[in-house]
C-alpha cells in the first residue's frame, strides 16, 4: 500500500489504517469543496467522465491509501486529466485552485 499525504500534514496520532483497502479501492478524505455533481460543473464532468457524475470520488489526491498497483494505474490518467483541464479554460475556470484534486477524482473514478 501507499499514502499519499502533503508536506503541511501534522499527524498527532499514527492513523487508523486497518482494514487496509482492498484491490480496486483506496481510503481518502472527503473534501466539501470536490463536489462533482454541483449542476455548474456537470457538464464539465461529463466532458471527461463517461459515467454520471455521482460516480466521481468527492476527495482529492491526498490524503489517499491505496495499494500501489491501483495508484501505478490511477497516476497516468490523473497526469493526462490535469494536463486536459489545465487547456480547459471553462474548466480552469469553474474549478479553481482544485482543479488538479478533481483530475484525481476523475482518474480514480474511470
Amino acid at each position: 500500500h501507499i499514502m499519499i499525504i502533503e508536506t503541511d500534514y501534522i499527524f498527532i496520532a499514527a492513523p487508523k489504517l486497518a482494514p487496509l483497502p482492498a484491490p480496486g479501492h483506496a481510503l481518502s478524505f472527503p473534501f466539501g469543496y470536490i463536489v462533482p455533481t454541483w449542476p455548474a460543473r456537470r457538464h464539465i464532468m461529463k466532458r471527461y467522465y463517461p459515467g454520471e457524475p455521482e460516480d466521481i470520488p468527492q476527495t482529492g489526491n491526498a490524503p489517499v491509501l491505496m495499494r500501489f498497483d491501483d495508484f501505478a494505474k490511477v497516476c497516468p490518467r490523473w497526469v493526462e486529466l490535469t494536463a486536459k483541464l489545465e487547456k480547459d479554460e471553462e474548466a480552469k475556470e469553474a474549478f479553481g485552485w482544485v482543479r488538479e484534486m478533481y483530475a484525481y477524482s476523475i482518474a480514480a473514478a474511470l
